[in-house]
């Protein structure tokens, strides 16, 4: 990072007793501004548990949470340059290698039902072999991502495609998580689990 951000981090990074909003809500916009999303969306969270939401700090974090969100929701895929070069929260294949820069990696948005359900699927496919090439498996730690509710995520007038189990209907209440998974996870849970569906979701 350069100018602007540095400058907040160092702020956040002397006064680790003492957060101070303002920082850590330049700090958000400097990392969008560079394309850095979810780095960007984890100060914005910050932010907005350290403001109100009626006063004007905490109505610029919110905002920024709120298109971080629309941001990194609405774009699975390929990820840029940028965002690739941050990959230790990558979900890999059993037998995948650590992700490189090149590593295509997807951005998907998944009810929190339907998580849960994907990883015990996996768990009776795979029987007693949870081990992995690379890092530690999901399968043993239970590793369960931060959740929010899918209206707060997805400003009006605009669409997210979500991943959903098969008798759910989302919608503004549905609990849902942002997972980064790389493109081999993504096509062999879409093709293999059938309780899968995905929607696009609206809001008003």
């Amino acid at each position: 990072m350069a100018g602007r951000g540095d400058e907040s981090a160092k702020s956040i990074d002397s006064y680790p007793q003492q957060p101070n909003p303002a920082a850590f809500i330049r700090l958000a916009f400097a990392l969008d501004m560079q394309n850095y999303y979810p780095e960007a969306l984890g100060y914005a969270n910050r932010a907005v548990e350290l403001t109100k939401e009626g006063d004007a700090a905490g109505k610029s974090a919110r905002q920024e949470r709120d298109r971080l969100l629309a941001l990194t929701a609405s774009n699975p895929g390929r990820m840029n340059s940028a965002q690739s070069s941050s990959l230790a929260d990558v979900m890999m294949w059993f037998d995948e290698p650590a992700p490189g820069p090149t590593t295509e990696v997807c951005e998907v948005v998944i009810t929190a039902r339907a998580y849960d359900g994907v990883l015990n699927i996996l768990r009776k496919l795979r029987d007693s072999d949870t081990s992995v090439k690379n890092g530690s498996s999901v399968l043993e730690t239970g590793y369960h991502p931060p959740s929010f509710r899918l209206g707060a995520a997805v400003p009006s007038k605009q669409s997210v495609q979500i991943f959903h189990w098969d008798d759910e209907v989302p919608n503004s209440e549905s609990l849902v998580m942002r997972i980064r998974v790389t493109r081999k996870v993504y096509d062999n849970v879409s093709n293999a689990i059938g309780h899968l569906h995905v929607t696009t979701f609206s809001e008003p």
